[in-house]
Formats: C-alpha cells, sequence, structure tokens
C-alpha cells in the first residue's frame, strides 16, 4: 500500500525499505495485509538505452494522458531514489491517482539509476530536466502544470519552482537533497537548510509541503518550526502536513490513509477553478483513525444474523515480535451460514503502534473449518482462520504460505 523513495545515497537504503513497507511488505511478508488497497504494479519499461539518463511515461495506465486541451493541467511525478537501485518502476502514491481521477494528465518522470550521484553532481541535472519539461509543457499548451514528488522526488520538485514562472503548483511530501537513516546531525541541519532556500525562492502560487512525524531522513531534527516559517513568508498559498499528522515515518504519503484522509484536500487545493485562501490552508486528520474501511461499509450489528455476526477485534502478535506486533485488527462479521457452513467478513488492519503500517481492508468468504471457518483460497499467500473459543472471544490466525510469518490475535466483541 502504495510509492516510494528515501533520500540520496547510502542511509537512504533504510527510508527507502520503510517506505516499501508501506506500499508493498508490510506485515513481514504476510501479503494479506496489503491485498485489498496496494495499487497493481504498473508495468513501466525501463530506460530506452543504458545511456539514456530521463524518460517519460503515463503514471496510469488506466488514466491516460488527454492533452492540453482537455486536461485541467499536467501533473509530472518525480519518484525517490535508494542508491543505485531501479526506483521508477514503482508507481506514484494513491493519492497522485486522485490527481488523475479530478482531470488532471499525470506524467511519471523516470531517472536512470544508474546516473545517481549525489545532490551536486546528479541532483542538479535532474532539475534542470524538469525545468525543461514544463518549459515545454507550457509551450504545447497546459494551463497549469504542477511538479511532485517524494523525497529526492519532492526536493527536484521544489527547486524546479524557483527556477520557471511557469510552475502552478508544487507538491513534495517527505522531501530532501541528501543522505538519510543515519546519525549524521549535521546534515539533518544542512537538509532543512536547503529545503528552507527552496522554499523562499519558489515561484509557484499554491505549495503542499509534507513532513511526517518521526521522518528517519530528518533523525532527531524536527525541521518543522523553520519549514512553516519560509512557507509563510514565501508560499502565497500552502498547507503543511506536519508532525501533527496521524501517519508517521519517511513513507507516509504512501500509505492508503494518507490518500484518504489527505486526497481530497490536495485536489481541491490545486482545482484551478478554486480560489484557495491567503496562506496557509488546512487539511484537518480524522476525527477517529483506529480503522479505514471502504466508503460505504457499515458496521453490521452485534448478533443480527448469527452468533458471531458483528464487530470483533484484538492486537496481533508475531512470532519474534516481528512488524506487525501490536497491530490493532479488525473483523466484521457480516453474514453468516450455519447450513452452508461460511461467514462473510471484512477484516480490517490499524496503522500500529509506531502510526507507519497500511490501514488496510479486505473483504472475505470464510468456509467452514474444523471448529472454526477458514479463508485459504488457491494461489493465496496466506491462510486466515477465525476459531470461537465459548461465546465471547474469537482465536484469529494468519499464516502465510510458506509458514514463515504468523500472527495471532484474541478477539473480543467490539471494533
Amino acid at each position: 500500500m502504495p510509492t516510494h523513495g528515501a533520500a540520496v545515497n547510502r542511509g537512504a537504503a533504510r527510508a527507502g525499505e520503510d517506505a516499501m513497507r508501506g506500499t508493498m511488505a508490510a506485515l513481514a511478508s504476510i501479503a494479506f495485509a496489503l491485498a485489498g488497497w496496494a495499487a497493481p504494479a504498473q508495468p513501466y519499461d525501463g530506460p530506452p538505452s543504458a545511456w539514456t539518463g530521463y524518460w517519460e511515461v503515463d503514471a496510469f495506465s488506466d488514466h491516460p494522458r488527454r492533452g492540453p486541451a482537455a486536461a485541467k493541467g499536467v501533473l509530472f511525478w518525480s519518484h525517490g531514489v535508494n542508491g543505485k537501485t531501479e526506483q521508477y518502476k514503482f508507481p506514484p502514491p494513491g493519492f497522485v491517482k486522485d490527481f488523475a481521477r479530478a482531470g488532471w494528465d499525470i506524467a511519471k518522470v523516470q531517472r536512470n539509476n544508474t546516473h545517481e550521484n549525489g545532490w551536486i553532481a546528479s541532483g542538479t541535472r535532474h532539475v534542470a530536466d524538469l525545468v525543461e519539461r514544463v518549459e515545454r509543457a507550457h509551450r504545447e499548451g497546459y494551463a497549469r502544470v504542477v511538479v511532485a514528488g517524494q523525497s529526492y522526488g519532492g526536493a527536484i520538485s521544489l527547486e524546479a519552482a524557483r527556477l520557471t514562472p511557469h510552475v502552478f503548483g508544487v507538491i513534495a511530501t517527505a522531501p530532501g537533497h541528501g543522505t538519510c537513516g543515519s546519525d549524521q546531525s549535521r546534515l539533518y541541519d544542512m537538509k532543512e537548510g536547503w529545503l528552507v532556500r527552496a522554499i523562499d525562492g519558489t515561484r509557484a502560487p499554491r505549495v503542499v509541503l509534507t513532513v511526517a512525524p518521526r521522518d528517519e531522513c530528518f533523525g532527531f531534527h524536527n525541521p518543522t518550526t523553520g519549514l512553516r516559517a519560509a512557507l509563510s513568508r514565501h508560499a502565497p498559498h500552502f498547507v503543511f502536513l506536519d508532525d501533527t499528522m496521524p501517519i508517521a515515518g519517511h513513507g507516509a504519503s504512501g500509505l492508503p490513509q494518507f490518500a484518504a484522509w489527505y486526497g481530497g484536500c490536495l485536489v481541491g487545493f490545486l482545482d484551478p477553478a478554486r480560489a484557495p485562501q491567503a496562506g496557509a490552508t488546512s487539511c484537518p486528520p480524522p476525527a477517529q483513525a483506529r480503522f479505514l474501511f471502504p466508503e460505504k461499509f457499515r458496521m453490521p450489528a452485534e448478533g443480527a444474523v448469527g452468533r458471531l455476526s458483528g464487530p470483533w477485534s484484538g492486537t496481533l502478535a508475531t512470532e519474534g515480535g516481528g512488524r506487525g506486533d501490536g497491530q490493532e485488527v479488525c473483523v466484521a462479521i457480516e453474514t453468516e451460514s450455519t447450513a452452508r457452513g461460511e461467514l462473510v467478513a471484512t477484516v480490517a488492519f490499524g496503522p500500529g503502534p509506531e502510526l507507519r503500517l497500511p490501514m488496510t481492508s479486505q473483504r472475505r468468504l470464510l468456509r467452514r473449518d474444523g471448529g472454526g471457518y477458514a479463508y485459504a483460497a488457491s494461489g493465496s499467500s496466506y491462510r486466515l482462520s477465525l476459531v470461537p473459543e465459548g461465546s465471547a472471544a474469537l482465536a484469529l490466525a494468519i499464516v502465510s504460505s510458506d509458514g514463515k510469518a504468523r500472527f495471532a490475535a484474541q478477539l473480543r466483541r467490539s471494533c
């Protein structure tokens, strides 16, 4: 559930792994938790040649570009970097697709991973390439151009907005110019300075900036105050999603809860038909953030269609205390048929004790299995079982198909 990228060079690997867990491998290889939200991987081809530094693709195959006459504008998405791994393979985060649905063309700027050599050597070239794309889109007739990206891609986008007057909006999620993931406090200070300079020089009238709590790429250094001051000085209109968000880590913007809670607000803020207020626009967090159910989901009442029907919740325990340990889970049993020996349940996961895991939900048909019910479809990467324990408890177990990852929870009534 989910795009990623980290800041440049060595320490980026750790941040890249965190964001990837948020989009592709949370819950320590239990694919079930991700099946309900992670966007299918876009089959992005590699560079046309080993010498190609940059190329451009439609970000979403189901939302091809409409062209300047039909689209609200064009959004250029720049991915992050993780050493020399192939970051161009991963799709943009879910909230970017909200812009495609709202009528924007989404162009993904691909960078050859073998051409990454630090900000001074490569970052400035990346910025120049993006500026050239913005200018070309303006000449082609796009009335509005937005530059957006995560981590290194966010820094590239902010810097590009300093160098051309044709950027209508910037979206920089967890932006960073340099190393992260290691104890280099002076570099953390320097990173804030670079970001402040970029914001101070922005020529874009609308800016979105996100820095989630406990972003490992800032270490113990909290840049919130300095970045907010820079936005207040030089961004005519801005949204700043800072360390008050109920979501944490460098990969926060790639989680499904980010798209669900903030996507609509960001699309509205950058809608050219709307005039945002001067200064800060607020995108308030959700009032209740324990679980994330589908929009039209209605919690079944306890005992409405059978003795097990209704909500059940508990806390996952993992063997060895791995990732996902302590994550809350809600099992909402919607239908129950003793005659057919089956029940239908929607299973939803919370964000984990560190607020870094994807909040997902999946509706499953479970069939009678011994003294309980189980889901284990052909080809599935996991098995899920529910076993009644008396009248007021359910035992939940989730086991990966290879048996290496195991989760268990004792469920009680209510979610």
